[in-house]
């Protein structure tokens, strides 16, 4: 994890530095480099501007684990964003180095540094906590893109180049595959359709899908169309030379929001399945 925490800490204090747009982070980041237009995407002062987000949670190690280890597209954009971590507002609260800050995990455990994201962070804690329990664990994320924009398809990134898909294989899918040996989960969770044309071409091979099926009982219907809920569970797996990597890919149609309650007892199910298969 050193290497991931020394390039997570470099990319915060370039970005911080007044000569950011001359240093190697920024010429050579894999995302921005695909905007074509000056102003377009993710090169916009609004979103530059923000803290970019590597990851956020403490990874664990052998006596102390997370709750659960997430994959993130890239953060999102609000309009108090300016505010809480902007360019003068990081600057105050970096007392030391990225990585010792973001262990932390402001985001779930400090209110007053992001109210808006605390808000969206503890709603996505309390699904997890559903699923694993009340625990006192935190979750370990990891964003693919770590620039700030209004939605993935702003970001302007249609398709994973060579570059980005280079950079998600050492600097998310390495250190995501090491948090999970100290997660609760046992698995990484990833939400939104895109992860299922990503993992494929990092050479994961989908071991089991559990898909809307009419003729499922269990499966949570739609009470105005009366049709199974549009929400997509995807387990795939990967063998490495340091072992396998477990995924579940969750999408759910038009939205990267977490499945509703009904699904508790299928989402048990399949992370039982996922821990013996």
């Amino acid at each position: 994890m050193k290497y991931f925490f020394s390039h997570c800490d470099t990319l915060i204090k370039d970005w911080l530095s007044s000569s950011f747009i001359t240093t190697g982070t920024y010429k050579n980041d894999p995302f921005l480099s695909v905007q074509k237009k000056p102003n377009g995407g993710l090169l916009q002062p609004k979103y530059i501007n923000l803290m970019p987000e590597p990851f956020w949670g403490d990874p664990g190690d052998p006596d102390k684990k997370n709750l659960a280890v997430m994959l993130n597209l890239n953060p999102g954009y609000g309009n108090n964003d300016h505010k809480y971590i902007g360019k003068t507002a990081v600057a105050c609260s970096l007392s030391n180095d990225y990585p010792s800050f973001a262990k932390t995990n402001p985001y779930l455990t400090n209110p007053s540094f992001h109210p808006d994201a605390y808000d969206w962070w503890r709603k996505r804690l309390a699904w997890l906590k559903s699923i694993f329990g009340e625990r006192e664990e935190l979750p370990f994320v990891l964003e693919l893109c770590p620039w700030h924009s209004h939605n993935w398809s702003e970001a302007g990134i249609v398709q994973f180049n060579k570059n980005q898909i280079d950079h998600i294989e050492k600097y998310v899918l390495l250190p995501a595959q090491e948090a999970v040996k100290n997660s609760v989960s046992g698995c990484i969770i990833s939400i939104g359709k895109v992860y299922t044309r990503l993992y494929p071409e990092l050479g994961f091979k989908l071991v089991k899908e559990w898909e809307p099926d009419s003729s499922n009982k269990n499966w949570p219907t739609s009470p105005k169309t009366k049709k199974p809920k549009n929400v997509h569970f995807k387990y795939y797996k990967k063998d490495t030379e340091t072992g396998t990597i477990k995924v579940l890919s969750i999408w759910i149609w038009g939205s990267n929001k977490t499945p509703c309650s009904e699904f508790l007892d299928i989402e048990k199910e399949i992370v039982e399945y996922i821990r013996t298969h």
